[in-house]
């Protein structure tokens, strides 16, 4: 059997360069995004602060200039990060209002350029 050779940016699927044969798109998921090649895969040293500033810069550039393609892959990229950092650190603004919302148990209004949005607390069972 062969090894994963190739993983999707936007489903983290990973695939062998034999089930990617003849594939113009991802078979997960369908997104034509640039595939990564697993050979590329790097261990990174960078402090929680410095990972923050880019992901909050990169989330508000998205939201402002990008297609949600484009925001798709970004957030799969955040959310690959998430699990490698401390449990519960928040990697982006909308995660730091997330916080907000749970600490307080109440709806958080947040106005930018497309309007308001307003951010729910996580139901707790």
């Amino acid at each position: 059997m062969s090894e994963k050779t190739t993983r999707c940016a936007d489903c983290r699927c990973e695939f062998t360069d034999e089930e990617l044969v003849g594939a113009t798109a991802c078979p997960k998921c369908g997104t034509a995004s640039t595939p990564m090649d697993m050979s590329d895969d790097i261990e990174l040293h960078i402090n929680v602060h410095e990972l923050r500033i880019l992901t909050i810069w990169a989330s508000n550039w998205a939201e402002q200039h990008c297609k949600p393609a484009s925001q798709r892959t970004l957030s799969s990229i955040i959310n690959a990060l998430r699990p490698q950092v401390q449990s519960g650190t928040p990697l982006t603004m909308g995660d730091e209002f997330q916080g907000v919302a749970d600490t307080l148990g109440t709806d958080v209004e947040v106005h930018g350029a497309d309007g308001k949005q307003v951010i729910k607390p996580e139901t707790r069972h």
